[in-house]
């Protein structure tokens, strides 16, 4: 067998079939002491010398041919068979390393869930975050995440692609403040903006309810819209009135209007009356100085009807 693959490679390097540089590797693989099967394994022309000394190398410290077959691939790069391999060599679990032993992880992505494995993060866990959309920080913040004791349900909040990197940290690092997870999910959200995220985490660490928080946490308000919210909250009235001006689709000066309503004692059925984007702030003024006069709900229905169509 060992002289016919010698005969084979000396009919390689006549056809000029493969290069110096995997004539080399070949050549080491026959000095090495490597079978004529391994040998064969080595000498395809699709192999670039860097693969054909990794399989090289793979043989040299005992691997079989199967599980040099989880790097031997042309997809890989150097780094990336180099991870695989020492995973390999570690003695490592085929179905662990199959993991992340994929061209779409590079080498340092590879690298962080290699080292959640071999560290005790179970495999179940790790998927949570072997995602080739999250970069190398985001992977590390997963990682890290696991190792503080964080629940898979935290991880996967923050193993989420559309959060930036620098996001991901601060979730991570705030995870340990006692948060709920429902205060967490709000804050997960990738459409708030830095301001947004940081004055969401400031309220919440005030002693905001959840449900307090939800009340402004839409990325679409603007800060002074928030701040209006947030202000009348911490003054203490009613969730349920404040509900009703706590919409994006409303004006900072239809919000105050409403604001007027709530301060001075409105009913939530007299508030719903004029509570409503469809109405102009001065339209809604008239209706709130109806109610502030004396007048009941069903007249000024009539008077919020005649009002709004005078407008139109």
């Amino acid at each position: 067998m060992f002289e016919e693959f010698m005969d084979r490679f000396k009919s390689y390097i006549e056809s000029g079939l493969f290069n110096p540089d995997q004539v080399y590797e070949l050549t080491r693989g026959v000095e090495d002491g490597l079978s004529s099967r391994q040998l064969s394994f080595m000498a395809k022309p699709g192999y670039f010398s860097d693969l054909m000394r990794m399989i090289r190398k793979g043989f040299i410290h005992g691997l079989s041919a199967e599980q040099t077959m989880l790097y031997a691939n042309p997809a890989f790069n150097t780094m990336q068979m180099e991870t695989v391999f020492r995973s390999l060599k570690g003695g490592m679990d085929v179905n662990d390393i199959k993991l992340f032993a994929k061209p779409e992880f590079s080498a340092l992505q590879m690298h962080v869930l290699s080292d959640a494995l071999k560290h005790g993060i179970e495999h179940e866990n790790v998927k949570l975050f072997a995602n080739p959309k999250l970069d190398y920080v985001q992977m590390s913040e997963c990682y890290a995440a696991f190792k503080n004791g964080a629940s898979p349900k935290l991880v996967a909040l923050i193993a989420n692609p559309e959060l930036s990197s620098m996001r991901t940290t601060r979730l991570r690092m705030i995870m340990n403040d006692g948060l709920s997870m429902d205060t967490l999910k709000l804050l997960a959200n990738p459409s708030l903006t830095n301001i947004q995220f940081l004055g969401l985490y400031a309220s919440a660490l005030s002693g905001l309810s959840d449900e307090k928080l939800s009340l402004f946490a839409d990325p679409d308000f603007s800060i002074e819209q928030k701040h209006m919210i947030e202000n009348v909250l911490e003054a203490g009235h009613d969730i349920e009135k404040v509900r009703l001006f706590a919409k994006t689709n409303m004006s900072v000066e239809q919000m105050e209007e409403i604001l007027a309503g709530i301060e001075n004692g409105l009913t939530i059925d007299e508030l719903s009356v004029f509570a409503n984007a469809k109405y102009q702030n001065y339209e809604m003024r008239q209706m709130r100085l109806g109610f502030e006069h004396g007048l009941n709900v069903e007249q000024v229905n009539t008077y919020s009807s005649t009002v709004y169509h005078e407008y139109q």
